[in-house]
């Protein structure tokens, strides 16, 4: 009876999520106030303001008005980058004014609205892929699923209802999918036909999870891209090519750094591990050894 509640609560708080990102973040209700969206989003989950609060809370660990307000100024910083008036992000944001806007937004971004867009406009200097190695092969559990690389939201659900009745505590849990080689880089909408297995690290758990078979995640050299956000196959190759990598056969790793059940759309964080090897090696590790550095 808990396994099944816990699947229904996660469907209640994702659905919310969703509404969060889709809605309540973009468009304030005119003159409902804190009082009336908490009812709005409660209705969403179909429970009642009293315990939809208490139980988001507990699973959250914040109000759901921290949450609405915090996606609102990260999508109000998108709207700035896309050259939105101030006056009207301010307005869809849900503030009277500019002045309050300019506040709230500071609190969470570090800087003035005008000061923040400034910054974003000098050269971006992060690099495309970052360099992991995995020394040895981790063994795993993990569940099969075929369907799209994002949209996995039933078997996550699966997976950590496995691991609650395995009695390991949720910091043990580190959740990500195997993917086809070939679909790994693909648009989420593209991606209907990805073969993938979401698994979690075998060590930390206290044991094993109940239906989950044995994995094993492979040792090597990993190019970790931002799976939400990444450039595409030609650019990414390209830049691997110029720093004396290239991708492999093997299976990329799509990790789930969020719970798309407590995370609005917004602010999930998903990284893509793609298997490399070096494309000439000058002499044993030594070129391994200079891009890792």
């Amino acid at each position: 009876m808990r396994s099944i509640n816990l699947i229904h609560q996660r469907r209640r708080l994702r659905r919310v999520m969703e509404h969060i990102g889709g809605h309540l973040a973009d468009h304030a209700l005119p003159g409902a106030g804190d009082a009336g969206q908490l009812r709005a989003l409660a209705r969403v989950a179909c429970w009642s303001p009293e315990h939809f609060d208490r139980v988001y809370r507990r699973t959250i660990g914040e109000s759901p008005m921290v949450t609405v307000r915090r996606v609102r100024l990260t999508m109000a910083a998108a709207a700035l980058r896309r050259g939105v008036r101030l006056i009207d992000v301010a307005e869809q944001s849900g503030y009277g004014s500019t002045q309050a806007f300019g506040r709230a937004f500071a609190r969470q971004h570090g800087f003035s609205p005008l000061d923040w867009l400034r910054r974003q406009t000098l050269p971006e200097t992060a690099p495309l892929w970052r360099l992991v190695h995995l020394p040895t092969a981790q063994p795993c559990y993990g569940l099969p699923y075929r369907g799209a690389a994002s949209g996995v939201e039933g078997l996550f659900d699966a997976t950590v209802d496995a691991l609650y009745r395995t009695g390991s505590a949720r910091a043990q849990w580190h959740v990500f999918g195997l993917l086809d080689a070939e679909s790994a880089l693909l648009p989420a909408a593209a991606a209907t036909a990805c073969r993938v297995t979401a698994a979690v690290l075998a060590q930390p758990l206290a044991r094993a999870p109940r239906g989950m078979d044995r994995v094993l995640l492979s040792a090597g050299w990993y190019g970790r891209v931002d799976a939400l956000h990444h450039p595409g196959f030609r650019q990414l190759d390209d830049a691997l090519r110029e720093s004396g990598w290239q991708r492999t056969d093997g299976a990329p790793v799509r990790y789930y750094e969020t719970d798309p059940a407590h995370t609005a759309p917004q602010e999930r964080r998903e990284w893509l591990y793609l298997p490399l090897a070096p494309r000439h090696r000058k002499s044993g590790s030594e070129s391994i050894a200079q891009a890792s550095g």
